[in-house]
């Protein structure tokens, strides 16, 4: 692979999960591989960087196993890493008010559901295997200022899968939940809750919270005039900044594809790799 050097740095941010990665939050190119080439691109003045919904430690590990050497930007903006330094984007008051749902929703279903829910913050969580519920709710301990969880249930070969109705009763109550926590200022329509049926999942995200809004800081940061986005879904798209320039990896949606300046050929890790090359050649 021949890299033209340029003496500019250029920042690039990579949207993490169907990105990056595929949903699993597996790569698609052997990592050893991906760290030789990552530290070419790098030495040749790319700075590269995540910005995406995902939880910062989950994508800061990414980061250190590849020996990435830019920011991120996680949980759509909220926070932002760069160096040994994270920025809080939003108000001190969201992470109360998302710590409060976060309380209310666990002690909710205890009180509603009793004995037939079982609360965890992992997969790995012994209890889903040996204690007897009718369904789980999982919730992700990473996030900071958003909430996301799953609901399962056991199956007899001990397989964990998707409860939908339980999923279904779940995100009414949290809904509830937010409707009764939230200041009267919040609207309430306004906060975003995304459902994935084929996972049993749900992650809400708070309405001041904005992808644009961490990279506009980084921006003022590295005294640049623009960034490169690589993304696949509509989320990762940042409105009204032309300093943002978006490319789009081969199995992103084609909302997104339609928007974007430039596509790559190759899925996931090859199209983020595909899409670097191009961008270095610039």
């Amino acid at each position: 692979m021949v890299l033209k050097k340029k003496n500019k740095p250029k920042l690039v941010l990579m949207s993490f999960e169907e990105t990056l990665v595929d949903k699993e939050h597996n790569l698609t190119i052997l990592p050893n591989d991906l760290v030789k080439t990552f530290k070419r691109f790098q030495k040749a003045g790319l700075i590269l960087g995540f910005n995406s919904d995902t939880p910062l430690q989950t994508m800061l590990n990414m980061a250190e196993t590849l020996w990435m050497n830019g920011p991120i930007v996680a949980e759509r903006g909220a926070l932002v890493m760069h160096g040994l330094k994270t920025q809080y984007t939003a108000p001190a008051k969201q992470l109360i008010q998302m710590t409060a749902i976060r309380h209310r929703f666990e002690r909710a279903l205890t009180a509603i559901f009793n004995d037939r829910v079982l609360l965890a913050d992992s997969l790995d969580d012994p209890k889903l295997l040996t204690k007897q519920y009718e369904f789980a709710v999982i919730t992700n301990p990473y996030r900071i200022r958003s909430l996301s969880f799953r609901v399962l249930c056991r199956q007899a070969d001990c397989k964990l899968v998707p409860a939908l109705k339980w999923l279904d009763e779940t995100i009414a109550l949290v809904k509830f939940i937010l409707q009764n926590t939230l200041p009267t200022e919040i609207r309430f329509a306004e906060m975003e809750i995304g459902i994935n049926i084929a996972e049993g999942s749900c992650t809400i995200h708070h309405c001041d919270t904005q992808n644009a809004c961490g990279v506009s800081w980084l921006l003022d940061q590295y005294s640049i005039d623009q960034i490169y986005m690589i993304g696949s879904q509509p989320a990762d798209w940042i409105d009204n900044d032309k300093r943002v320039i978006h490319y789009a990896v081969q199995n992103a949606t084609e909302r997104y594809k339609a928007r974007c300046k430039l596509l790559s050929e190759k899925p996931r890790t090859q199209g983020v790799v595909d899409l670097l090359q191009k961008i270095t050649q610039q």
